[in-house]
């Protein structure tokens, strides 16, 4: 296969080589519009798929080395800015874990970053010893993994994927894990059930909403979905709760309290969600489970007692950040394998927030 080279996206898309290599390195200096054609145009003629060379000398798999040497060998993972996405999550914190002790196995070091400050993740990269970037969760800019790229650092994205810069993803299954969840609540009897997310949060909600809908449709279940639970804002609990207040209140006012058909079962996108959906319902006086059934997905250590009562998914969070590991090493010794998107099985764990309709 005749490699690509910036001359010929150049020729292909009309800008300049200057343009093109400022747009695939993710400088700035050009517009977003500009910059999205060129990716567009470099990913249709297979630029990204080229095996790139890695400025990187040291073998992380190679035993044996001195201390010195093992020291100055690292791995960068980036988080985003968002608050649910910080290292003391108990979420994105687990998956740091898990990718922090198999690391440690393979006698190489991490840097957490926790920004996307350019400027910041500029200098490190920049650093001697780098061996790849681990991208954590949303929002990780295009730009700094096409710098990343360009340098010739392998890149492994969990719970992410950017449609402009083709590299190995492990993800959750969402779609198995709420399809089953779902399908579990019907076969206990329940047939108006509702999915409560903001579809446009992350691609893990999305996946796990098409889930939820993929099992109500095979069922032959067509209870009307509410649009503006799809639409609930994830981010800060106050928001979600307000949000929650504010539509079981509009509800309760378009139709004076009467023939509301509530739903039986709400399957909530997380936990986080579900914990707050279940303090809203509390306080209108409906009961959890007696009532109505809620779950969750996620199963997370950090709600107390609370936890402990709602049916969800357990993710395990720790063997994803071991897997992101695995992942990123496989791509440094084999840079022109194809790139995989893997997907991690969760486990249903039934618990107090669900109940039988017969």
């Amino acid at each position: 296969m005749k490699k690509v080279t910036l001359q010929h996206i150049a020729e292909r898309t009309g800008y300049s080589k200057f343009a093109v290599s400022r747009a695939l390195s993710g400088k700035e200096g050009i517009s977003a519009a500009s910059r999205k054609k060129i990716i567009d145009e470099a990913t249709m003629l297979g630029y990204f798929n080229q095996k790139k060379t890695s400025k990187v000398q040291t073998n992380p798999l190679s035993f044996g080395k001195s201390e010195e040497t093992v020291q100055n060998n690292f791995v960068v993972i980036l988080l985003t800015n968002a608050r649910e996405q910080s290292q003391l999550s108990p979420y994105w914190g687990k998956i740091v874990e898990g990718a922090s002790m198999m690391l440690e196995k393979n006698n190489l070091e991490l840097i957490v970053i926790t920004e996307s400050s350019a400027n910041s993740f500029r200098r490190i990269i920049h650093m001697p010893g780098m061996m790849g970037l681990i991208g954590i969760g949303e929002g990780i800019p295009t730009s700094l993994l096409l710098e990343t790229r360009g340098k010739g650092f392998p890149i492994v994205l969990v719970d992410y994927e950017d449609p402009l810069v083709p590299t190995d993803c492990i993800f959750m299954a969402n779609y198995d894990g709420t399809r089953n969840l779902t399908n579990y609540l019907i076969g206990i009897g329940h047939r108006e059930i509702q999915f409560v997310g903001n579809l446009k949060y992350s691609r893990s909600f999305f996946d796990r909403w098409s889930g939820f809908k993929a099992a109500m449709e095979e069922n032959g279940l067509s209870f009307p979905q509410d649009k503006q639970l799809l639409e609930l804002q994830n981010i800060y609990s106050v928001s979600r709760r307000e949000y929650l207040v504010n539509w079981i209140e509009s509800k309760l006012a378009d139709n004076d309290g009467k023939d509301i058909v509530w739903p039986t079962a709400y399957i909530c996108a997380n936990d986080y969600i579900a914990q707050s959906l279940i303090s809203v319902l509390a306080e209108k006086k409906i009961s959890i489970p007696s009532d109505c059934s809620v779950t969750g997905f996620d199963n997370l250590n950090d709600f107390a007692n609370e936890t402990s009562t709602l049916t969800t998914i357990n993710v395990f969070k720790e063997f994803l950040g071991e897997r992101a590991v695995e992942a990123l090493l496989r791509r440094i010794n084999h840079g022109d394998n194809p790139f995989e998107k893997i997907q991690v099985f969760g486990e249903m764990i039934i618990r107090d927030s669900v109940v039988s309709r017969y």
